[in-house]
C-alpha cells in the first residue's frame, strides 16, 4: 500500500498553475469596429503553447494558441460576455469573463 501512496502523489494530478487573462485597449467598440484580444494569460511550464479556447459571447468559438493575441469584430450593437479558457479539457484549466459593449 505504501507504494501506490507514493505513485499517486507524484502523478495523479498536474498542478494548476494556470492563470486565465485577456484586456482589450477600450471597453466600448462601434459596430464592426476590429478589437483586439490581448492573451495575458500564465501557463504551466511546458505548456505555454497550449490551445485556448474563445467564446466571443455571439455564439461564435475562435481558437488560438499560448498567447496569441485575436481581431474580432461585432456585425451589431450589444453587451458580449467574452470568455477565455485555458488548459485542458479534463482539468486542471481557468477561464475568465469580461463583457464587451458594442454601440451603433
Amino acid at each position: 500500500m505504501g507504494a501506490l501512496s507514493i505513485l499517486c502523489l507524484c502523478g495523479c494530478k498536474k498542478p494548476n498553475n494556470f492563470k486565465a487573462c485577456f484586456k482589450t485597449e477600450k471597453e466600448q467598440y462601434v459596430v464592426n469596429e476590429e478589437i483586439v484580444f490581448e492573451n495575458c494569460s500564465s501557463f504551466n511550464k511546458g505548456d505555454e503553447n497550449s490551445g485556448v479556447v474563445w467564446s466571443m459571447g455571439d455564439g461564435t468559438a475562435k481558437f488560438s494558441f499560448g498567447n496569441e493575441s485575436i481581431i474580432y469584430k461585432y456585425d451589431s450593437a450589444g453587451d458580449y460576455v467574452v470568455k477565455l479558457r485555458i488548459g485542458y479539457k479534463e482539468g486542471p484549466a481557468d477561464e475568465i469573463e469580461r463583457v464587451i459593449k458594442v454601440v451603433d
